[in-house]
This record gives structure tokens, sequence and C-alpha cells, in this order.
């Protein structure tokens, strides 16, 4: 199959949704099938990784007080470029800004999947202050896109709440976690002088954005350094807040290590915490909760929201999102055994793998009738061609 990947507003900062994006490319490539990767820049290039992954980066502007997001609004080149490459499978990662694309994949003989990557109805309660309102307008737009499509996929039952809401089944899944990487048994490598100097280390990894609640953790951490001084935070992640956040943290024990490519670091970061943080409540699933359960490292996650589907018991704890509670949290962690925590963890965090993921899209990809759909003819086209 020729699968096309699409997604507006992601750069090298937003892990999760290009981390997803990035995994199942590897896995459609290594089981024999095409992929094409479509997403914004600030300029245009078509050309073909060592992978064999070919990636179009279309130009396109940045969003306004949206933390370097661009979002591709050109409808006719991007309609241009998916008529000469004639997808198979259009995997769309975007689902607010990109849901007319299920209408235009039907008119080319493809068939559009759509990946629920954030609840839309949380995220506008967010904006809005007002479920009622934001649940009509995610429901509206819900619909809109399944005039096109009702092939929505969903990492969690969180997820699937507001699609089912208005009688749309989604297909369910689950997402996977690199266990050689993160499961590895090597140690950080000469940082500790970068930290506080502290006995015990809480992780949080991720966007630094209002949507992840980080200026709890910030809040957490005061509370605790009231009480006892060997407990120290390692944010790693940027976002449009990190320099309120530090300016938040002055005097605590905390350490902002910015964007970290690379995820052996990560890794060996999590694998010396004893516990870390997840506290956005709108996601619908989450990679960082995943990867710390891969490293033997519980998670504390908010109550609402995904993360608390992948924990189970000795796994972690959901929490409400105060910072006496997320307090109490951090400090309930340190009770545990930490050997057989990490087992736990462990053998939670296998039961999720990328091949298992891919299999199963795939699988949904090879069911499709699409008999009702005349496919038009490929066309071969140079690298290029469409600038």
């Amino acid at each position: 199959m020729l699968i096309v990947q699409i997604a507006n507003l992601v750069h090298q900062t937003s892990g999760g949704i290009s981390q997803t994006m990035t995994e199942l490319r590897n896995e459609y490539r290594a089981l024999g099938h095409q992929v094409v990767v479509i997403t914004p820049s600030d300029q245009f290039s078509d050309d073909t990784d060592e992978s064999g992954v070919r990636r179009i980066q279309l130009k396109a502007p940045k969003v306004p007080g949206w933390g370097g997001y661009r979002l591709i609004w050109r409808r006719r080149q991007l309609k241009k470029i998916l008529i000469q490459i004639v997808p198979d499978i259009i995997e769309n990662h975007d689902q607010t800004t990109l849901w007319w694309l299920g209408d235009f994949a039907q008119k080319i003989g493809a068939q559009s999947f759509v990946f629920s990557h954030e609840s839309l109805s949380q995220l506008l309660t967010g904006h809005l202050k007002n479920s009622w309102l934001a649940n009509r307008l995610a429901d509206n737009h819900h619909k809109r896109i399944a005039r096109g499509t009702q092939h929505f996929l969903c990492a969690s039952h969180f997820a699937a709440l507001e699609l089912q809401r208005i009688g749309i089944k989604p297909i369910q899944i689950s997402l996977g976690v690199d266990h050689t990487q993160f499961g590895s048994n090597q140690e950080i490598r000469n940082l500790t002088h970068q930290f506080h100097g502290r006995r015990h280390t809480v992780a949080l990894v991720g966007r630094l954005s209002p949507e992840k609640n980080p200026f709890l953790a910030i809040e957490a951490m005061r509370k605790i350094s009231e009480q006892r001084g060997d407990i120290q935070l390692v944010v790693i992640g940027d976002g449009p807040l990190r320099q309120k956040l530090v300016e938040q943290s002055l005097g605590l024990p905390i350490t902002f290590l910015g964007h970290i490519a690379d995820r052996e670091f990560i890794a060996s970061i999590l694998r010396l915490s004893f516990c870390t943080l997840n506290l956005g409540d709108r996601e619908t699933f989450s990679l960082s909760t995943l990867e710390s359960l891969a490293a033997g490292t519980p998670a504390i996650v908010a109550k609402s929201g995904a993360s608390r589907e992948i924990l189970t018991t000795e796994c972690g704890v959901s929490t409400s999102l105060t910072p006496i509670c997320i307090a109490d949290a951090i400090e309930s962690m340190l009770l545990h055994d930490r050997k057989e925590v990490h087992d736990i963890c462990q053998a939670r965090a296998r039961q999720f793998t990328w091949e298992k993921t891919a299999n199963t899209l795939l699988q949904n990809y090879k069911n499709l009738d699409t008999a009702q759909h005349e496919k038009i003819s490929h066309n071969v086209f140079e690298f290029g061609q469409v600038a």
C-alpha cells in the first residue's frame, strides 16, 4: 500500500505526534509499504530519506502566538500533490485544521483515517470556559469530518468518548514504545553537576504549553521544598511557557534542560528518576507516560485524560490537579520498593509495542471495502515536480 501521513502544527518540539508518525512509518516500511510524509515548513522541499520514506514539506506561515507552529492553508497545492501521488491511505494526524481531507480522499479513490491526538471538547473548554458550548462545537466539527470519513482512530477510551457521544464508533488502538531504548540499563552520563545535587529526582518530559499544566509541577515542588530538601525536579522540553516557568521556579531545586533530541539521554533521565509527572488532562494518549514505565519508573498523571488508562497498580497514581495533591503523590512514590516497582512498570510497558500498533492499523486499512471507489491511475512523476 501507499500510505500518506499528513500533519499540520508539528515541529521538532511537538514530541507526541511526531514520534507516533515516525514510529508508524518505520513499521510500515519494514513491512514493505510505501510511505509519504507531508508537513509544513519554512520552505518547500521534496526528497527521500535513507529509509525510503518520501518527505514533502510545504511552505507554510507560522501561526502567531502558537509557539512556532506552521499551518498548511493552501489547499490547492496539497490537493495537487495528493492527486499526483494517488495514495491508497491518507493518514490524517490533524483533525482540527485538515478536517476536509476525508471528502477529498473519496474523490481521488483513497481512504482517509483521522487520528484523534487531542480531545477537541477538552481543548475548546480550556479556551471558552464553557463546557456545554465546547461540546456543541466539537460535536459539529466531528460531524463535519464524518461526512467525508467514518474512520476515526483513538488510542484510549477517553479519546473515544466525544465521538461515541454523537454515534461514531472509532477504531480503538494502542500506541507503542521503544523498549530497547527506554528499557536499557545504561546509566546517566556525567550530568549530576547540572542538577541541584538532591538525593531523589522527579522528571517532567513534555512541551511547556498551557494544556500540559507544567506550572502545577513548579508549585508542587514549592510545597515539597517547604517540608524536605532531598527532592529535585528535572524538566525536559520547550514551549511558549518556558520563560515564565523559569521565573516561577527561582529559588527552587528545578533544572530546565530545554528540548533534547537525544532520546537515549531522555531515557537515562527517566531511569535516574524515582517518578515522572504528566499533568496534561486533555491528552488522548501519553507517550511520555509509557516511556516512563518502559524505563521502570512510575508516573504521576492527571485524573482526567488518557494517561491514567496506561497505569495499573504500582505503576503510578492519578491525582487531582492541585499542587498539594501532586506533592503528596510525589512523596508517596518514595514509600514503594524501587526494584519491585521497576519490574512491574516494565512488565506493563511490554504490553505496548509499535509493531502491534502498526499491524492493527494495517489490518484495518486492508479490510476496507474499496470496491465503491474508482481509483484513478497512478502517475509517474519526479521529486520536486509539484513545487
